[in-house]
């Protein structure tokens, strides 16, 4: 994964919506998280399939090149999203498939590209005029919206202006733009689409240039709001955002008169009763960014501590630790399982074998002393996620100083059969 543009077409609509954005978190360093990671393992899954390098056989678990494991669920859904692709392209006749095409809005400051992107996947279908842009979402917590997605619309241009230079042979008077998450839930489906003809998406390429011109230059205001500071790396620090929380704490909050903690949480919350309608609603409008900052404060605190730079009165502990099996493969696990211990499946397994938390509550008052100390053998322990707390909790301070590192795993590979493609 290369580094994004400047205004990158994923996070163009934020920038659109906060042209101050750029300027005041140009400078933090990029994050990420295992939800991304797994989402980059599942494109890469799509990506092989629909180009025929990686095996039709991977079903219990997919490993991309940046170490991150899928599980079979997802990959259940990552098949549904390759299947929604063949079956649209068994309808056309002579299309062209692209997957993870570079492509370039053509959006300039000072001389340099700044909203350049990848594509998941492109289709031009010369006999309909059409092009066709989709994008694999994996997440399923927020369900993304098709219509008049900045960020397809973007790729939408970026792709027809490469057909203009590079295929004057084909004529594109429409775009179809689509969303496939498999794993969302949204009133138009899992996989959904929208379509938008060439005059419109020129007229919005028009907007589009003024939100570059305006994020780029040095006139553009923070403005907070749900949708752009969801994923902000400026969030802890951002004034807008405080301000915007600011007006709801006053809300619920009575005027801190002490220093000392005990004093505040006793005597600083205003009861729900108390508040006005007007209040209760401030409270609730402000809701997200209330607890957005202060999630994003405890983050940019935890980032100190990881930098040798950290809070007098806290520290960073781990939370509580977790266990899994020694291996990921079910059948392998059962059949060491039933080595130990001689119970009916039921006792061991739903769908799938249970897990080692489940196995101590249902499990253990089954077997005997000698066969759990077996089963344990079989489990393995790992950290909790180092959390932070105040000084006086009686957990033991850790160094964050060691970075965890990733095996890559190669994959082996056997072409499924893609020739109603061609």
């Amino acid at each position: 994964m290369g580094q994004h543009a400047r205004l990158s077409p994923s996070g163009f609509k934020a920038h659109a919506l906060c042209p101050g954005k750029y300027h005041f978190t140009k400078h933090n360093p990029s994050t990420t998280n295992v939800y991304a990671e797994q989402g980059t393992t599942a494109h890469e899954l799509l990506e092989g399939w629909l180009k025929g390098t990686t095996s039709w056989e991977t079903k219990l678990e997919f490993t991309g090149s940046n170490g991150t494991t899928i599980d079979a669920d997802n990959i259940v859904h990552v098949r549904e999203s390759y299947q929604y692709v063949a079956d649209l392209m068994s309808t056309m006749n002579r299309s062209k498939l692209y997957c993870e095409m570079k492509v370039d809005p053509g959006y300039q400051w000072e001389g340099e590209s700044v909203s350049s992107g990848t594509s998941d996947i492109v289709i031009i279908d010369p006999d309909n005029e059409t092009l066709h842009v989709l994008d694999y979402k994996n997440g399923k917590g927020i369900s993304v919206d098709v219509v008049e997605s900045y960020q397809l619309m973007l790729y939408g241009l970026g792709v027809y202006r490469w057909v203009v230079a590079n295929r004057p042979d084909v004529k594109i008077t429409k775009l179809k733009l689509y969303i496939l998450q498999p794993r969302g839930h949204h009133p138009d489906g899992e996989h959904r689409s929208w379509e938008i003809s060439l005059l419109d998406i020129m007229r919005w390429d028009v907007k589009f240039k003024a939100v570059v011109e305006k994020s780029m230059g040095t006139g553009g205001e923070l403005i907070a709001g749900e949708e752009q500071c969801r994923w902000c790396s400026g969030n802890a620090t951002c004034p807008a955002i405080a301000t915007k929380s600011l007006v709801a704490a006053r809300a619920s909050f009575k005027p801190i008169t002490s220093n000392t903690c005990e004093d505040v949480k006793g005597n600083v919350l205003i009861e729900p009763e108390e508040l006005t309608d007007e209040q209760l609603r401030a409270v609730m409008d402000s809701s997200v960014f209330i607890v957005g900052w202060l999630n994003a404060v405890k983050a940019y605190i935890e980032d100190r501590f990881e930098h040798k730079k950290p809070l007098e009165g806290y520290k960073m502990v781990h939370g509580r630790s977790g266990r899994k099996w020694i291996d990921s493969d079910d059948t392998v696990m059962k059949t060491k399982v039933l080595d130990i211990i001689n119970l009916p499946h039921k006792h061991i397994e739903t769908k799938k074998l249970k897990t080692p938390p489940q196995f101590e509550k249902t499990v253990k008052p089954l077997v005997t002393k000698e066969q759990w100390i077996e089963l344990e053998k079989l489990i393995k322990k790992y950290p909790g996620k180092a959390t932070l707390v105040q000084e006086s909790d009686k957990r033991k301070a850790i160094n964050l100083t060691a970075k965890e590192t990733f095996k890559k795993i190669e994959q082996k590979t056997a072409a499924p059969d893609m020739s109603f493609l061609d």
